[in-house]
């Protein structure tokens, strides 16, 4: 079995604040840079600061307890408050099940 950690980036704004794979919407960015999404249709709102993940909340999947993206999977990469823009990292991994 082979694990790959994949980084796609994401750029928000007022001119496209969804992302239909994420399911999230921009919905502020504050003046010391601290951005503000929307999960789904607004069922959860979560904020991080540059640099740091969004950290949704608990949920079961597969009878684990685990947060909406992970302890790191959506990360805040840059955000510019001038203009309500985010560049956001999104973090997944892949595993490949290898013949023998």
């Amino acid at each position: 079995m082979r694990h790959s950690h994949l980084v796609r980036t994401i750029e928000l704004s007022p001119q496209q604040p969804c992302d239909a794979q994420l399911q999230i919407r921009l919905v502020r960015v504050k003046p010391n840079g601290t951005a503000t999404i929307s999960v789904s249709d607004g069922d959860e709102i979560i904020s991080a600061k540059v640099g740091k993940p969004f950290l949704g909340r608990y949920g079961r999947v597969a009878g684990y307890r685990v947060r909406t993206f992970g302890e790191r999977g959506l990360i805040l990469a840059s955000s510019d408050p001038r203009t309500q823009s985010v560049v956001l990292e999104s973090h997944s991994a892949k595993w490949t099940i290898e013949a023998p």
